[in-house]
């Protein structure tokens, strides 16, 4: 028990022969301040890999302001418990898992906290379960990026006349994002804060870049110039793009902490920046000196081209993932049109045979998008293991449902996207892995 406060009595007889009392014992004394419940705190390192994956978690900076830490009570979110101060877990399933640390202190109170582990299978899944993604007010919606919590960011119809707007689906519901002055939104990206970056049309018919963050959506102004467009966000918040400046050119630019900085290009007054890895490498294409259309990597203050289709012309860059692989299109050798390509090892290459459209890498490198299938164009998915497989083959066959284009892929893999019903309406999807 801790220590209180002692009540005492003093009595003194004065001159006068009368007994004083200056404090009594009948309830009249301070009471014992209430204990105050422990700090849980962990570290566990690392927070993400490849399966299986095995963490290491530290619970020495959690501490008790009144007394001491009596016990460490672990649930690693499998199913799986431990106590002790430092311990260690291995995850054998791809999962985005909620550990939690419950510390007990020495008069019985309880502080938790709960941190994330994120386990990735560099595989495709057996099959997928499909969930739709409610629209809004109108027939379309298109989801663009999924974060590891499983909300989705993109843009929807709102009403029968197809205005559109940005959306969130987070907790089985879709939520219409606003377009702050302007008629019309697109949500491109979303982290695991659930901040979503996109593009909107202001009330002069401008296109100009938002952050939403913290419940509402916010402009991040531009390089100078009349137009924004924000196309990726990382997990520390960091905002990529392309703006164009005061003389007109359209440049790359980050945004962070308040402030939008112009990019390096590979030569020209020209540069898009397309996606921007946790570790905040960017991917995105840029015009050299001799006019081509080449593809790179920013990282650490240092532009990288990474190479330009066969023909000098034509390509684009579409996700890039902390391993530095880069996902896009370019036209390939003989081939007539555009194919997709998969930048790894710092070799650049075809990602399978045929027409593919590669929209999303994923931290364990496995990929997925649009693709053509025989003479039907399908939503793919790409290992390096089994190769590309229509997804269509991997959902219950007897769904009412043909999935289109995969837009999105996250660590754990989950996929969105959106296809048709027979009868040819629109549906938009989550596809959530079962191992």
């Amino acid at each position: 028990m801790k220590p209180g406060n002692v009540a005492f009595c003093i009595a003194a007889i004065a001159t006068a022969g009368l007994l004083l009392t200056a404090c009594g014992g009948g309830g009249g004394g301070n009471k014992p301040p209430a204990n105050r419940a422990p700090i849980a705190s962990f570290t566990i390192t690392p927070d993400s890999g490849l399966l299986p994956l095995t963490v290491s978690l530290d619970a020495s900076a959690s501490r008790d302001t009144d007394g001491t830490i009596a016990s460490f009570q672990w649930d690693f979110g499998d199913g799986v418990t431990a106590t002790g101060v430092a311990v260690q877990h291995t995850f054998v399933e791809s999962a985005r898992y909620q550990v939690r640390l419950s510390v007990t202190d020495d008069d019985g109170a309880v502080g938790t906290t709960v941190r994330d582990a994120v386990s990735m299978s560099p595989v495709a899944a057996g099959s997928y379960l499909v969930t739709e993604i409610p629209a809004l007010g109108g027939p379309f919606i298109d989801p663009r990026a999924i974060n590891n919590k499983g909300e989705v960011a993109g843009y929807a119809d709102i009403n029968a006349n197809q205005d559109e707007h940005a959306f969130l689906y987070s907790a089985g519901a879709t939520r219409d994002l606003g377009a702050l002055d302007g008629s019309s939104s697109g949500a491109w990206d979303i982290n695991d804060s659930t901040e979503v970056t996109g593009t909107y049309v202001n009330a002069q018919g401008q296109e100009r870049c938002f952050l939403y963050r913290n419940g509402s959506m916010q402009p991040l102004g531009t390089l100078g110039g009349t137009f924004c467009n924000a196309k990726a966000i990382n997990a520390g918040g960091t905002v990529v793009g392309q703006s164009s400046n005061l003389g007109g050119d359209s440049l790359c630019f980050t945004y962070s902490g308040g402030q939008m900085s112009a990019m390096p290009t590979l030569g020209s007054p020209y540069c898009d920046a397309n996606g921007i890895s946790d570790n905040g490498h960017v991917a995105g294409l840029s015009i050299t000196a001799a006019g081509d259309w080449h593809a790179y990597v920013f990282r650490n203050g240092t532009m990288t081209d990474i190479g330009g289709s066969i023909a000098g012309n034509g390509i684009r860059v579409d996700g890039i993932n902390d391993d530095d692989d880069v996902v896009g299109m370019w036209v390939y050798g003989g081939y007539a049109g555009y194919t997709g390509f998969l930048y790894r090892a710092a070799v650049m290459g075809p990602l399978a045979g045929g027409y593919t459209e590669p929209l999303g890498v994923n931290n364990a490198g496995v990929v997925a998008g649009y693709a053509i299938f025989g003479v039907d164009g399908h939503a793919f998915i790409w290992d390096q293991t089994n190769g590309l497989q229509d997804l269509n083959d991997l959902i219950d066959p007897t769904l009412d449902l043909t999935l289109g284009v995969v837009e999105g892929i996250n660590d754990i893999g989950q996929m969105t996207g959106f296809g048709t019903r027979a009868d040819g309406s629109p549906v938009a999807f989550v596809l959530t892995p079962v191992w």
